[in-house]
């Protein structure tokens, strides 16, 4: 259950299981740090592929965020969260319904600005032209999109 106070979970995922999650979760750390934030739990997916419809730690960290567990998660980059970029607007979208704010350090995105509203805004404009062109869409256009 979500308490008054601000509170943030901080996601990472490596690509490989010989990748250790250290270096993101200590610059998340630092950034919580200098913005006054406090710490709820880390959410880790290690050795996984962006493939995944939704690693266990991502899974687990959308369980929590839609139980009220915290109000903010931090990444150190936007691409841990996802590369295809309807993935993303998925998850976005999913955060914003549970009044959870998403921070990426790497590009300075907070979706509670007025230009991470509107990043959230295209996002979500790109995923809905994405479903309706259909089953057979490939995930090509959202990954050049997030990956030039």
């Amino acid at each position: 259950m979500k308490n008054n106070k601000s509170t943030t979970a901080i996601y990472t995922r490596t690509n490989s299981a010989d990748k250790n999650p250290h270096q993101q979760i200590k610059r998340c750390r630092q950034a919580l740090k200098e913005m006054g934030l406090v710490e709820h739990a880390v959410y880790q997916d290690q050795g996984a592929s962006n493939v995944a419809e939704n690693p266990s730690g991502l899974a687990k960290l959308l369980d929590a965020a839609e139980a009220g567990c915290f109000d903010t998660v931090i990444v150190a980059d936007i691409t841990r969260i996802s590369r295809s970029a309807t993935r993303l607007a998925e998850i976005l979208k999913q955060l914003s319904s549970s009044n959870i704010r998403l921070i990426s350090l790497k590009e300075q995105f907070d979706s509670e600005t007025a230009f991470g509203k509107l990043i959230k805004h295209v996002l979500c404009e790109l995923h809905r032209i994405h479903k309706s062109m259909g089953p057979n869409n490939d995930e090509g256009m959202s990954h050049e999109i997030l990956n030039p």
